[in-house]
Order: C-alpha cells, then structure tokens, then sequence
C-alpha cells in the first residue's frame, strides 16, 4: 500500500498525461507500420519475457502489470514487433515455420 507521499509523487497533472499517452500512441502506431513491413520468410523471431499489457514498455511501470512470455518478429536487424501486432498473414507464415522447426530449438519458442 501507498503512503500518501508516495501517492501524491505519482501524481501527474493531465496534461502531462495527455503528452504521454500521445507519445505512446504515435510510437505504438509505428511499431505496427514496422511489422507491416515484416517480410516472414526471412524473419526472425524469438520469445521475450515482457509486461503482456504493455509490450513495448510505453506506458510505464505499473504496480498491476502481468509478466509473460510473448512471441516477437522483426526484420533482419529490425524493430521487435509482438506477433499480435502483425498482420494476420504474417502470423500465419511464421506460425508455420515455428511448426515446421525453422527456428533454434534452444530458443524453445514453442507455446
């Protein structure tokens, strides 16, 4: 539980959010632009362990956030897109060469 000092530092004025949120939207939206890009025969993937409800870590720390394991592509030397976020081909691609054995087997990228 918070003391009431340590609430009222996380305080922030809602202009102050509103820049932040934006921030976040725009860097999100990019991040998709990226995995648009994806092309998934030569993609790399690999399985991060993150803040499932907020991947990129744009949002900042939550006291609530939920840590799992996510599956994640990019382009050779690329932006690490989570594979939620990329198009609906893609994943089907890239769900076939997991299974098909494409990828290191210590990288254990299978769920």
């Amino acid at each position: 539980m918070l003391s009431y000092g340590q609430w009222q530092a996380r305080q922030e004025t809602y202009e102050d959010y509103k820049v932040r949120q934006s921030k976040a939207e725009y860097a999100e939206q990019a991040i998709k632009q990226a995995g648009a890009k994806i092309d998934p025969t030569i993609a790399e993937v690999q399985k991060f362990t993150c803040n499932v409800a907020d991947p990129y870590g744009l949002y900042g720390d939550d006291e609530y956030s939920c840590i799992g394991r996510l599956l994640f592509a990019r382009s050779p030397d690329g932006v690490w897109v989570v594979f939620g976020d990329l198009p609906e081909k893609t994943q089907e691609v890239l769900n076939a060469r997991l299974a098909a054995g494409h990828f290191a087997a210590d990288d254990d990228l299978a769920f």
